[in-house]
C-alpha cells in the first residue's frame, strides 16, 4: 500500500492546507473586525457630525430670534419714547380743568381694559370679551361739568 513516507507526506501536506485554511480564516475573521470597526467609528463620525451641525443651526437660530428680540424691544423702545414726547406736548392739567368728565370717562374705560386684561390672563378658560365689552366706545356719557367728579 502506501509506503510510511508517502503517509508522512499526505499528512504533512493535509497538516499544512489545515494550517493555511485555519491562518486565512484568521486573517479573515481580523479584516471583517477592522471593517466592523471602521463602519462603526465611520458611523459615530456621521452622528458627530450630524449633532454638530443641529448645534451650530440651534445657535443661529438663536443668533437669529435674539436679533428679533432686540429689533422689537427698540421698536418698543422708540414707540415709548414717541409716547412720552406725545404726552410731553399735552397740557393734561389744561385739558383735566376745561373737561374733567372726559378724561374720567377716558380713565375708566382704560381701567376696565387693563382689569379685563389682567382676567383673561388668570383665566384662561374664560371667554375672550369682544372689543365693544373692552371698554370700545360705548353709549356713557360723562358728565358735561365733571360735577360727579369734583369733592367739595
Amino acid at each position: 500500500m502506501f509506503s510510511q513516507a508517502k503517509l508522512y507526506l499526505f499528512g504533512g501536506v493535509l497538516l499544512a492546507l489545515i494550517a493555511l485554511g485555519t491562518t486565512a480564516y484568521i486573517y479573515k475573521l481580523k479584516y471583517e473586525r477592522a471593517e466592523i470597526e471602521r463602519t462603526q467609528a465611520q458611523q459615530q463620525r456621521d452622528t458627530m457630525l450630524e449633532v454638530n451641525r443641529q448645534i451650530i443651526d440651534g445657535i443661529a437660530r438663536d443668533a437669529s430670534l435674539r436679533q428679533k428680540l432686540y429689533s422689537d424691544l427698540k421698536g418698543a423702545r422708540d414707540a415709548a419714547e414717541t409716547y412720552k414726547q406725545k404726552l410731553a406736548s399735552h397740557d393734561l392739567s389744561k385739558l383735566a380743568r376745561a373737561k374733567p368728565g372726559l378724561l374720567t370717562l377716558l380713565a375708566r374705560r382704560a381701567t376696565k381694559r387693563v382689569l379685563d386684561d389682567i382676567q383673561t390672563a388668570v383665566n384662561r378658560d374664560a371667554p375672550v370679551p369682544e372689543p365693544a365689552e373692552r371698554g370700545q366706545p360705548e353709549a356713557e356719557t360723562a358728565p358735561a361739568d365733571g360735577a360727579a367728579d369734583r369733592r367739595d
